[in-house]
């Protein structure tokens, strides 16, 4: 085996691992298995779209590495970013349960890797109703209980509040956050001057430091 093939072996393995935390082999074995040989590994550059809003899905599709964006066009035509997402996003399985259209676009912040495993392949392939419609519902569980926490956020918090808890989970290790204005605003659903306005608030109270396109944490807010 050349060094190439032992590197690909080696990804297949972590990739295995990292499915194996989404979809339990234990309770979904046979999905589980199913994923590993008929998914199909496909790697996105940073910048990418995943997804379109209001495109027809053809297949279950897990994010394993890298980061993610999820944003939609409200219906009078305001972009709302709804969160960033990591290993573990899914798409594909709403569309699966009810036949309709993806409800959200899905951009990759950074390189991303996701498995992809085709509706057809279970039309192919025997899988429990059990396990498939078990797994899908854990899932949306782990999703509902982030919408819950967007709302209470957007419907009880201030915007000052919302923005530095936002900016607390959206931190590297280092305190930092990399983004605009502008997606800071969707992401709170504030227009950009209310943005910019509370973010020199909290830098005169020492909260944060602004710089192009960057801002540093100096305190961090309770994630509740």
């Amino acid at each position: 085996m050349d060094d190439e093939e032992m590197k690909k072996t080696s990804d297949n393995r972590d990739y295995a691992e990292i499915l194996s935390r989404y979809v339990d082999p234990q309770r979904y074995p046979n999905f589980y298995q199913l994923f590993l040989h008929k998914g199909s590994l496909h790697t996105l550059a940073a910048g990418e779209n995943l997804v379109q809003q209001e495109q027809e899905a053809e297949a279950f599709c897990l994010v394993l590495t890298g980061d993610v964006e999820i944003s939609m066009v409200l219906p009078d035509g305001q972009l709302s970013m709804i969160t960033r997402a990591g290993s573990g996003a899914w798409h594909g399985d709403l569309p699966y349960l009810d036949g309709g259209k993806l409800p959200w676009r899905m951009d990759a912040l950074t390189q991303v890797t996701e498995i992809r495993l085709p509706f057809n392949a279970l039309n192919q392939n025997s899988v429990p109703d059990g396990e498939l419609y078990g797994c899908i519902a854990t899932n949306l569980a782990r999703r509902m209980r982030m919408a819950h926490d967007f709302i209470n956020q957007h419907k009880v918090k201030s915007v000052k509040e919302r923005l530095l808890l936002k900016l607390t989970k959206m931190a590297d290790d280092a305190g930092e956050v990399t983004i605009t204005q502008e997606k800071l605003a969707a992401f709170i659903g504030v227009d950009r001057n209310k943005i910019y306005r509370t973010l020199r608030t909290l830098e005169s109270e020492g909260m944060l430091s602004v710089g192009y396109r960057k801002i540093r944490l100096l305190q961090s807010a309770p994630l509740q």
